[in-house]
């Protein structure tokens, strides 16, 4: 016979490991421990699961009722632009041509109390331009709309002294 053959027949009587019914045992009980941390971890993916699926759709929700707010604020915007029934541009569509003319500054600036003087110049035009579109409202009305007091307005549009 080979040396070879056997030095491989002399493993195969007498394996260097012996399996004993303690090390079987052994192994059986880390093949039931890593049975249940898989079941744990099926467990833990599926409630995972179950949560994108909840947001998943609660995102599906959200975006479907932004959507509609959009299209209602679109509605909104362009009646707001419209010219009315008695043939008068809206106040906000004067106010938003003439701020195109004063980059940088907002309908809150505006209505705020601040006094840099590119705000207070902004204010003016846009008090004078529904002056001017809409005669029909008071400067009391003027008031409501730019958070100010009537005699603002009147000063701005030089009724008062």
């Amino acid at each position: 016979m080979n040396i070879a053959a056997r030095d491989i027949r002399a493993r195969l009587m007498n394996p260097p490991v012996k399996l004993t019914r303690e090390a079987i045992a052994e192994k059986d009980e880390k093949i039931r421990e890593l049975r249940n941390i898989i079941t744990a971890q099926r467990a833990d993916i599926a409630v995972r699961q179950e949560t994108i699926d909840r947001l998943t759709v609660e995102l599906r929700e959200s975006r479907k009722a932004e959507e509609e707010y959009r299209r209602k604020s679109r509605a909104i915007s362009e009646a707001d632009n419209a010219i009315g029934a008695d043939g008068l541009r809206s106040w906000k569509a004067i106010v938003k041509e003439v701020m195109s003319e004063f980059p940088g500054v907002s309908w809150a600036q505006i209505k705020s109390s601040r006094r840099q003087t590119w705000i207070v110049a902004c204010r003016r035009a846009c008090v004078r331009a529904v002056h001017a579109e809409r005669p029909e409202m008071t400067s009391t009305d003027l008031a409501k709309l730019f958070n100010k007091e009537h005699s603002t307005i009147q000063t701005i549009l030089g009724k008062r002294k």
